[in-house]
């Protein structure tokens, strides 16, 4: 991939003249998935689980699901009680394919708390469920996934 700043005066807001622009080439297929990775498993006969789990401010939590092309995944989360939040109900989450790509639209862009998000699957392989929170110091949430 290239990228150009659309306007290389403003750099890109990291300072010091630090520039994005440059020519990156993708190393493997498979996502980076870091050390705090958790992999979601059905029970046998099952197509759904619920997970919970608590966020802190400024980290993430990341969850490995594999899946097969053609498949419709559904993510639902949900805000728990006993969070620091402040009712901002800002966790939020994105699907990252095996390839790299956005099964949910464009490339980062994350869904919003008491959101829930489906749709097919395009690869067959591991897929990267990433969730966050945008402003709370920590947030307990609840996560449904179901694959069909």
């Amino acid at each position: 991939i290239i990228v150009t700043s659309k306007n290389e005066a403003e750099k890109c807001g990291f300072g010091l003249n630090v520039s994005v622009n440059g020519t990156y080439t993708k190393e493997n297929e498979k996502p980076d998935v870091g050390d705090k990775t958790e992999r979601i498993q059905f029970a046998p006969g099952k197509s759904s689980t619920v997970v919970f789990g608590k966020i802190e401010h400024g980290n993430e939590e990341v969850y490995l699901i594999g899946a097969r092309a053609g498949q419709t995944i559904t993510i639902e989360i949900t805000e728990e009680a006993g969070n620091d939040s402040g009712g901002n109900n800002d966790t939020v989450f994105h699907l990252i394919s095996p390839d790299g790509s956005f099964p949910m639209g464009k490339a980062g862009e994350m869904a919003e708390i008491d959101s829930r998000w489906s749709g097919k699957l395009p690869k067959t392989g591991d897929y990267k469920i990433v969730l966050g929170t945008i402003e709370s110091e920590k947030v307990n949430f609840k996560m449904t996934v179901s694959i069909r």
